[in-house]
């Protein structure tokens, strides 16, 4: 009778140890909230999307179809800016744009807009 109820015991035992291992504990994710504002570009004109280099408040940002028709948004911060675009550094368009926190603003960029 002992013989059975140490292997009744045991079995209990490697029971409950297999149930508690498959229990997971409670995790906890912790990320930043980027609230910047993002701008993107809508450019129609080819030739300017694909020669265009974006300059934002006197600062060489990349080429405009970086940031052009969905390819991305360029994070800025909160504020007043001075927007440009340049051909062979020559200014084609330029535009000043306040962004607010989170704001998501297109700007359509049109070799008509030359400063």
């Amino acid at each position: 009778m002992t013989r059975i109820s140490l292997s009744l015991l045991l079995a209990v035992l490697v029971t409950a140890g297999g149930v508690a291992g498959c229990v997971q504990m409670p995790t906890e994710r912790q990320g930043a909230v980027d609230l910047r504002p993002s701008v993107g570009f809508d450019v129609s004109d080819p030739q300017l999307n694909a020669q265009g280099q974006l300059v934002v408040d006197g600062l060489a940002v990349g080429a405009l179809s970086s940031y052009s028709n969905g390819a991305g948004m360029l994070k800025l911060l909160p504020g007043n800016h001075l927007v440009q675009v340049q051909i062979a550094r020559r200014t084609v368009f330029e535009q000043r744009v306040y962004l607010g926190d989170g704001a998501r603003r297109q700007i359509a960029v049109s070799a008509d807009n030359t400063p």
